[in-house]
């Protein structure tokens, strides 16, 4: 099987070894890896200013050079296809069964049987507001003719339910959907803590931190969003009591792409102000603020320390980071948010309101003070992570693409579909077409929603 997997307009490196990158290319890159080594042919492609290829784990790595003239008036709305124009070229002309869209919605005028929209994060804000059905109904309207919307955790398969829910409450939009939750995975092997032996004694040394030191970790963007300001304050007021504590920082707000300059200022006096908070504690050596690290280095930034902090303030969606902190067998300090919850438990980990700086720092401290209460935590941090593979992600994904060509098969529905994408009333995921009613079970762990792994949500009689 040919699969795209398209990330639109973010970070995408030609050595992701080397370079670091956001957790959405990250999910797109290790899902290809592990449908490589099932024999698959696989793609990552997203679009930048220039064009250029690569390959890694036998995926083929591609940027997609930016049309800047294809944005036209038409009907005196303008319509940009900057973006969209180069990813409809590579599909019209590569042959692909899959075309699996992660974070963008746009489908007309992409050429596969198949097509996947794959939603990593809270799609439509808070339920209940205006904002929230006129979110649901954009998303909805886009995504019509996808044969399925994969979503990273019960909690954004739920906020999918109820954009659905709301969008065909208010009437003018019938939607039809398909919505199956496929955990991210974590690479066990390569965060096990054994691996690494050596290289913790070693950062531990240049940190400062002896055996006895607790050492606690914020790894990921350094954007309000994460939350890491909250985390800081925590550990400032918790350094000032405990001499036995270090807090290290790896990561950036460079692993975002900041769509304008606001944004990147407000980053950037964000970053600042986290770098000031610390600064007390740095000047003792008990703060390191190590900047964004190359993804072979992160493996072992994970065994130096002794427990994972993700202070996230916004609903993440499921958490990449704290996927990782499990596999490498530390406990994790997490916020009580989105799909959290999910991965972190008081099995593995405590948590916290987020943004509430005197529970971060209460948890801190019972951590710091307690290594029986650590121990425990680890002791099953590694064991709960096993539910979370790539190779599980993987063989999900093909159940679903599997799924989704049968059911129209059997519609018999094998039309060219690159032009209209789904004409409404006709085929495929049209506004009103029934979904397929197939059981598509995705695996232990990777699974939500009916007891098959499957949402689907009807089209209106």
């Amino acid at each position: 099987m040919r699969i795209l997997h398209f990330i639109g307009t973010m970070r995408l490196p030609l050595d992701p070894e080397a370079e670091a990158t956001g957790g959405v290319a990250r999910v797109a890159l290790e899902t290809a890896r592990a449908q490589a080594a099932m024999g698959h042919d696989v793609w990552v492609a997203a679009v930048t200013a220039g064009s250029g290829r690569g390959e890694w784990g036998g995926v083929r790595l591609a940027h997609l050079k930016a049309a800047p003239w294809a944005r036209v008036k038409l009907g005196g709305r303008v319509r940009d296809f900057r973006e969209h124009l180069p990813l409809a070229a590579l599909a019209a002309t590569r042959g692909f069964d899959v075309a699996h869209l992660h974070e963008y919605w746009r489908l007309r005028f992409v050429r596969a049987r198949t097509r996947v929209v794959h939603v990593h994060n809270n799609p439509f804000g808070e339920p209940g507001t205006a904002r929230f059905v006129r979110k649901a109904r954009t998303f909805w309207r886009q995504v019509r003719s996808s044969d399925a919307q994969v979503a990273v955790s019960r909690f954004v398969a739920e906020r999918l339910q109820r954009g659905y829910d709301a969008v065909r409450d208010a009437g003018g939009v019938h939607p039809t959907g398909n919505v199956q939750t496929v955990y991210n995975g974590v690479d066990q092997a390569r965060f096990a803590p054994e691996r690494w032996a050596n290289r913790r004694a070693l950062l531990r040394q240049q940190w400062g931190a002896a055996d006895s030191d607790v050492v606690f970790l914020f790894a990921g963007a350094l954007t309000p969003q994460k939350g890491v300001i909250h985390a800081a304050r925590a550990f400032a007021e918790l350094c000032s009591r405990a001499a036995n504590v270090r807090l290290v920082v790896a990561g950036g707000r460079g692993l975002w792409r900041t769509p304008n300059a606001a944004t990147e200022a407000e980053y950037c006096a964000y970053d600042a102000e986290v770098r000031a908070i610390l600064r007390p504690a740095s000047v003792q050596g008990k703060a390191h603020v190590l900047g964004i690290a190359p993804p072979a280095d992160v493996p072992g930034i994970y065994a130096a320390s002794d427990v994972v902090v993700v202070p996230t303030v916004v609903e993440e969606a499921f958490g990449l980071v704290a996927a990782e902190a499990l596999a490498a067998g530390k406990p994790v300090i997490a916020s009580r948010v989105g799909g959290l919850p999910e991965l972190i438990t008081d099995v593995n980990g405590l948590l916290v309101p987020p943004g509430d700086e005197g529970a971060i720092r209460s948890a801190m401290t019972s951590l710091a003070a307690n290594p029986h209460l650590r121990d425990r935590l680890a002791a099953r941090a590694r064991e709960s992570a096993l539910r979370f593979t790539w190779s599980g992600a993987a063989e999900a994904l093909d159940r679903i693409y599997g799924a989704a060509a049968h059911s129209r098969a059997r519609r018999g529905d094998e039309r060219d579909r690159s032009v209209w994408g789904g004409a409404p009333g006709t085929g495929t995921g049209g506004a009103g077409a029934r979904p397929s009613r197939e059981a598509v079970h995705v695996g232990a762990g990777h699974s939500a929603g009916t007891s098959d792994g499957t949402t689907h949500l009807p089209a209106d009689a």
